[in-house]
């Protein structure tokens, strides 16, 4: 005797296989989400490093001067130096901003794939 076979199984198995081909996609896009979270708060951390040290250099020029230690070429050396931090700081701030839109636009992804893999 033949096995019964279910009438719709072909459209069952299309099913079954775009659920699963929605359930890869999400779990991607939240990957792909948690490493641009990671990359973000790897650039603030530097951001943060590099404030930190532009302050520490700061407050050694201010003791050099005050205490009367600096020699002319040593001011005009940091300050093109504390210059460079100032711009790097710069730079950073840019790719945070960038990073946020990426992170947004991953958000939006996830979203979408969580409504196609709940359809």
């Amino acid at each position: 005797m033949k096995p019964l076979r279910y009438r719709l199984q072909p459209l069952l198995d299309l099913k079954l296989k775009a659920r699963q081909k929605a359930e890869a996609a999400l779990a991607k896009a939240i990957g792909r989400l948690q490493e641009e979270k990671k990359r973000l708060a790897k650039l603030e951390q530097e951001k943060k490093e590099i404030i930190e040290h532009r302050k520490a250099v700061r407050c050694e020029l201010h003791q050099k001067v005050s205490t009367g230690h600096a020699l002319v070429k040593d001011g005009s050396s940091r300050i093109s130096f504390l210059k460079r931090l100032e711009e790097e700081e710069k730079t950073k701030d840019e790719a945070i901003a960038r990073q946020h839109k990426t992170i947004a636009e991953c958000e939006t992804l996830v979203k979408r794939a969580r409504r196609d893999y709940i359809t």
